[in-house]
């Protein structure tokens, strides 16, 4: 498990304590990048010298998470965690998840160590949810398709009046949004 940000071990750990305790075995792979000389810690850079990380970690499988934080306002912060599962035999990546966005509001009294508790605990919470993800798509087989009811959930909404520019606005973010996303049907 490699993570693109700069101290976020607190966002790996659950992630990779999840990944444990159903069975997969996890290395810290930011302690392998640095036996790489002149390593930058960025997507682009670990996916050149992923034969080395996996030679190194004698590992298969790379887990890349980012961080994601924006600042909205003074008082809000929305952060999301995303994931790239790369298999660096055969060069390809296995999948792509993300966890919704979560918007963290702030009282005015909260300063900085409060901002950044409440930044830590969303962080932590999604990094579990990024954890379980992961874990049911890898232990997910192709020939056991009773094994989709734990990869994804079905949802249905009834929306009046929509017209056909704005359901297809809506189903490029409901794409863009939420790996997994298949269609949007109009009745």
């Amino acid at each position: 498990v490699i993570d693109e940000n700069e101290d976020t071990y607190s966002i790996k750990l659950p992630l990779m304590s999840n990944l444990n305790q159903k069975g997969f075995i996890t290395k810290d792979g930011n302690v392998f990048l640095k036996k790489i000389n002149n390593y930058k810690k960025n997507f682009q850079f670990i996916i050149e010298n992923s034969d080395t990380l996996s030679s190194i970690s004698k590992s298969e499988l790379l887990i890349i998470i980012k961080l994601n934080n924006y600042v909205e306002k003074d008082n809000s912060t929305k952060i999301s965690l995303t994931s790239e599962i790369y298999n660096s035999n055969t060069k390809s990546f296995i999948s792509s998840w993300s966890t919704p966005r979560k918007i963290i509001n702030y009282s005015n009294s909260c300063d900085l160590i409060c901002k950044n508790l409440l930044i830590s605990e969303a962080s932590i919470i999604l990094s579990n949810q990024l954890g379980e993800s992961i874990v049911n798509i890898l232990n997910a087989q192709s020939k056991d398709i009773k094994n989709y009811s734990n990869l994804s959930k079905v949802y249905n909404f009834k929306l009046l009046n929509f017209r056909q520019n704005d359901i297809i606005y809506l189903t490029d973010i409901m794409i863009n949004e939420f790996p997994g996303f298949i269609k949007i049907s109009n009745e």
